[in-house]
């Protein structure tokens, strides 16, 4: 029977953990809460510059450009749970799967800027979204991070970094799938929050849709900095506090540092 080092397991599960909260922070505040939503404002220009570079390093093969996440989610926001909804949950055995598919679809349509996305096959007309300004839009940028031999590079790179660690700490090869959840960092916390946190939890307030706040131990296991309080963030989008006050949310913690250290302002709406 083979000794498994369990100073490498260490390591894998140091990575996984550091991996996991780096990739939510930038997913969350500056995709979700800045890009679409502007709850703050940098203080300097280059600080924008440098939240794109972190993108890009932290989420790697799953690098999300900000204006067609901010269209797409802005979408989701004024259409939620219609069929005009790019993250419509769908339900049934692989009900996950299929969003995240169909999702993936239509944030490749906007990413392409076509006229038109299509839902559950039907064609929905979204040109005019492209006209409206956006605090982040680094085309040239996103070209380059968003092309597919960049992202197969990434993958590459994660691959034989992770097989690396297994042969030198003679772990065994069945946990090289493990790398499969950081080079799909980004999709699997966007179906944590737009799936199942439009399924499962309560909803203290009436909306028009089906948004609901994952109960607060289980927002402690994800680890997601607040973003399960989906129900108080589509009652209140532009607030930064996604507990408003009656938890704890990591990203506004995250939020309150950067605005002591003067990297951000927060915007009232």
């Amino acid at each position: 029977m083979e000794t498994i080092s369990w100073w490498g397991l260490l390591i894998l599960a140091v990575l996984l953990f550091m991996h996991w909260h780096m990739s939510i922070i930038v997913h969350s505040l500056v995709l979700h809460r800045f890009a679409t939503h502007e709850q703050f404002i940098f203080t300097k220009k280059i600080y924008i510059k440098i939240a794109y570079i972190l993108l890009f390093l932290i989420l790697g093969p799953s690098y999300l450009s900000a204006r067609a996440y901010a269209i797409m989610h802005t979408l989701h926001h004024r259409y939620a749970d219609t069929h005009r909804d790019p993250h419509k949950p769908h339900k049934g055995f692989l009900g996950v799967i299929t969003t995240l598919y169909k999702t993936s679809r239509v944030y490749s349509d906007i990413y392409h800027q076509k006229p038109v996305m299509h839902i559950d096959g039907v064609a929905i007309g979204i040109g005019q979204e492209y006209f409206v300004p956006r605090v982040m839009d680094w085309p040239s940028f996103d070209a380059y991070a968003h092309h597919p031999i960049t992202r197969i590079a990434w993958g590459v790179l994660y691959g034989v970094g992770y097989y690396m660690i297994l042969v030198y700490f003679q772990l065994p090869l069945w946990l090289m799938p493990l790398v499969v959840v950081h080079i799909l960092m980004s999709p699997i916390h966007g179906a944590l929050v737009n799936y199942y946190a439009h399924l499962y939890g309560d909803q203290p307030h009436s909306m028009q849709n089906t948004s609901r706040n994952i109960p607060q131990y289980m927002q402690w296991i994800l680890m997601l900095y607040g973003e399960l309080n989906h129900n108080n963030h589509h009652r209140y989008p532009h607030s930064p506090d996604f507990s408003l006050g009656k938890g704890v949310d990591g990203g506004f913690i995250v939020l309150k540092v950067l605005r002591y250290l003067g990297i951000i302002q927060f915007v009232n709406k």
